[in-house]
C-alpha cells in the first residue's frame, strides 16, 4: 500500500493493520475503495436500496420488534459490518454505537457517515450514531456505559446460503472473519445490558445458549436473551 497525500495520518496507520488488502485499497474523492473481482467497492448509505429500505421499514420490522426500539433507546451494535443496520436503529430514534473491528471496514463507515451526514436524510440521525474501532468483547470489558441493548449479527461459514445479497458477502468474507466467542460475549452482554441481547441467526442454525424467545422472519431468526434480574 502507498499512502499518499490525500491520507490522513490516522488513516494511514488504520489501513497498515490490513496489509493483506493493501494492493486492492485506493482513495478517491475523499472515500475508500476496495478492488472486487467484479467492480470496486465502497459502503455508502445513500444507494437506493438502502434508502428504500429506510423509507418503507416500520417499526414492526423483526429487528426493531427484536429489540424494542423506541426513541432514544441506548444499543450497541456488536458486529457492525456494512452498518446498514445500525444505520437503521438510529432512523427509527435509537442511540446507537457500532463496533467494527476490521480497519478497512472501519474507515469506510466513517466515511460512509460524513457523507450521509451532509445529505437532508440524515436530519434525524445526526448524533445518533458512533462507529468505534473496537472488538466488542474488549468493548464490553472495559466500558462503564449502560447500553439498553446488544446486537450481535455475526458472519457464520455458511452466511452465504441465507439472508444477506451475494455480493455483500463476498465483501464481508474478504474483510471479516467468523465471531469467535460469541457464548461469551452473549454471557458478558447480559451482565452489561439493561434489557436484552439479541443475536440474529440463519433460520436453522442451532441455538447458542438459551434464548428466552425467538422472532422468526423468512430469512433469518433473532435470538433474544434477558438478563436474569429482568426475567
Amino acid at each position: 500500500m502507498k499512502p499518499t497525500d490525500t491520507w490522513t495520518k490516522d488513516e494511514q496507520q488504520l489501513l497498515k493493520l490490513s496489509p493483506e488488502l493493501s494492493a486492492k485499497i485506493y482513495k478517491e474523492d475523499n472515500f475508500f475503495y476496495l478492488e472486487t473481482s467484479s467492480k470496486p467497492f465502497r459502503i455508502s448509505f445513500l444507494n437506493g436500496d438502502f434508502i428504500f429500505r429506510l423509507k418503507t421499514s416500520s417499526k414492526k420490522q423483526p429487528l426493531l420488534k427484536a429489540l424494542q426500539i423506541d426513541k432514544n433507546k441506548k444499543v450497541l451494535d456488536g458486529t457492525a459490518g456494512l452498518g446498514r443496520d445500525a444505520i437503521l436503529l438510529a432512523y427509527y430514534g435509537a442511540q446507537v454505537v457500532a463496533c467494527e473491528r476490521h480497519p478497512l471496514l472501519y474507515v469506510m463507515l466513517e466515511k460512509a457517515k460524513e457523507e450521509l451526514f451532509r445529505d437532508p436524510l440524515s436530519q434525524n440521525i445526526k448524533g445518533c450514531i458512533d462507529f468505534l474501532y473496537t472488538d466488542i468483547f474488549e468493548h464490553l470489558k472495559n466500558t462503564d456505559y449502560t447500553y439498553d441493548a446488544l446486537y450481535l449479527d455475526p458472519m457464520y461459514p455458511d452466511e452465504d446460503k441465507y439472508s444477506k445479497s451475494k455480493k455483500d458477502i463476498s465483501i464481508l468474507k474478504e474483510l471479516a472473519h467468523e465471531t469467535t466467542q460469541l457464548e461469551d460475549i452473549i454471557a458478558l452482554g447480559l451482565k452489561k445490558v439493561q434489557s436484552r441481547v439479541v443475536l440474529k441467526r440463519p433460520p436453522k442454525a442451532p441455538h447458542i445458549g438459551n434464548p428466552v424467545h425467538s422472532i422468526e422472519a423468512k430469512m433469518v431468526r433473532f435470538d433474544i436473551y434477558i438478563p436474569k434480574s429482568i426475567k
